[in-house]
């Protein structure tokens, strides 16, 4: 596209240096920052907004003295989960980067294949995790460990709401100085455009972001419709014969089926535990909830690769390397955290009054449940039914370390594939993943609507 309107004389070479790495990785992590700063912003009483406008303040002033001070935290919590993400990466700096782009992970991951590196390979992996975890440490002690899962401060035994309502208002006036300081000269050059700027400037970045997010997908579905043996785009002819030898293959065929069934365990593994660990904290009176949570959720940033390593060297003293069960298992304590986190969030929705009410007329506890706080939460069951489903789907980390030359699930399979041949047929089964997702999303979106209209 350059080159037909004249910016570049001829195409550029983009793969294996660092610029592209930096553009994968930031492809790849961008839903995670959109999703840290719309909770924050969400979060926010509108009619902040509207009070400064009533009393005379521009949009911009409105946006730089009052919204920008408030979604602080959240931008840092969400550059702070990006990186703990990022400094675990290698499957986009292996695909995209070349030998001068060696990231910690993927040194690990190298290192793994050799037997006689074993104590070495420990060592990364403590490295790695200590960096990870001072970081959080880090960010914790500024802005609360709720920030990893994105979530409000869980009511303890004995709360301490003066201390908690200091916290917050130090953070809000750190905030609220930091953009007095740099955004006093901008605020005066920016004052002076129309607010029909703004509108468009939100308009612009918008479109820019879902571009950044949509366009890679839908090359990638045009490509497994090529007539061309490799992969190339624009495709010189279309044609259906890739569909055909990914369907008339027994090697993708068995390695589909055998995502389903792991996903499928994995997801009824992390759903009956995380559905009993998030009963006991919203429902409970005990000390330290927000240290429980935190366990809990611990997996999230816990780098992959340090994951599997530690899970390897624990599941081959169980004999548990290569299997349905270990593999599913693996799996399930990465989708522990989601199910946890979604699965609160709609118990702290259900009045608990009902619950009472029903228990004081001579229901059981376990009658409470079933009748009561089961259908309550029932949306946000099948919701994170569904989300651990994907995400084990997707694994491929843990695969890797966990998998054998018999268990190879659809992810392992591509991901194989990918470094030995490039043809449409690996477009074919990124475009059915894709597929997998959107039509889940379309079955849950009732569901979904339902469980936020509780919350």
């Amino acid at each position: 596209m350059l080159v037909s309107i004249g910016i570049l004389s001829e195409p550029v070479q983009l793969l294996f240096n660092r610029g592209t790495v930096l553009l994968g990785m930031t492809a790849v992590l961008l839903p995670l920052m959109v999703l840290t700063i719309y909770s924050s912003v969400a979060r926010l009483d509108q009619s902040l907004t509207r009070a400064a406008l009533a009393s005379g303040a521009g949009p911009i002033a409105a946006f730089w003295r009052v919204m920008l001070p408030l979604t602080l935290p959240g931008m840092g919590a969400g550059f702070l989960l990006v990186f703990v993400a990022a400094i675990g990466f290698f499957i986009t700096p292996t695909l995209l980067g070349g030998p001068g782009d060696q990231m910690f992970a993927m040194h690990i991951t190298q290192q793994a294949d050799s037997v006689t590196s074993e104590g070495f390979l420990q060592a990364l992996g403590v490295v790695l995790l200590t960096i990870t975890l001072a970081v959080v440490a880090v960010a914790g002690r500024f802005l609360g460990f709720e920030f990893i899962w994105g979530g409000r401060k869980l009511t303890e035994a004995t709360p301490r709401t003066t201390d908690r309502h200091a916290a917050d208002v130090g953070r809000r006036s750190l905030g609220a100085a930091a953009a007095d300081v740099i955004g006093w000269p901008l605020l005066r050059l920016f004052g002076r455009l129309p607010a029909s700027c703004g509108t468009w400037t939100v308009r612009i970045m918008g479109g820019l972001v879902i571009a950044i997010l949509i366009l890679p997908i839908i090359v990638v579905m045009i490509i497994s419709f090529s007539s061309a043996s490799y992969l190339t785009f624009p495709p010189p002819g279309f044609s259906l014969r890739w569909y055909e030898q990914f369907f008339s293959d027994s090697n993708w065929m068995r390695a589909f089926w055998t995502s389903l069934v792991v996903a499928a365990m994995s997801a009824g593994i992390a759903i009956v535990l995380g559905a009993s660990a998030a009963l006991g904290i919203v429902r409970s009176s005990i000390r330290g909830k927000s240290a429980i949570m935190l366990l809990l959720v611990s997996p999230i940033i816990v780098p992959p690769v340090v994951l599997g390593l530690s899970l390897y060297s624990l599941f081959l003293r169980f004999d548990l390397v290569g299997s349905v069960f270990g593999l599913a298992a693996a799996h399930a304590i990465g989708g522990l955290p989601i199910v946890v986190v979604i699965l609160s969030a709609s118990l702290q929705g259900v009045d608990t009054r009902l619950e009472q009410a029903a228990a004081v007329h001579g229901a059981s506890s376990l009658t409470v449940f079933r009748l009561v706080t089961l259908p309550a939460i029932m949306p946000g069951l099948a919701a994170a039914t569904f989300f651990a489903f994907l995400h084990s789907f997707d694994e491929l980390v843990l695969t890797l370390f966990l998998s054998s030359a018999q268990l190879k699930t659809l992810p392992l399979m591509l991901w194989g594939d990918i470094n030995y041949r490039l043809n449409p047929v690996l477009a074919v089964v990124s475009t059915l993943e894709v597929l997998l997702v959107v039509a889940g999303l379309v079955l849950a979106r009732p569901v979904l609507a339902t469980s936020r209209k509780a919350t």
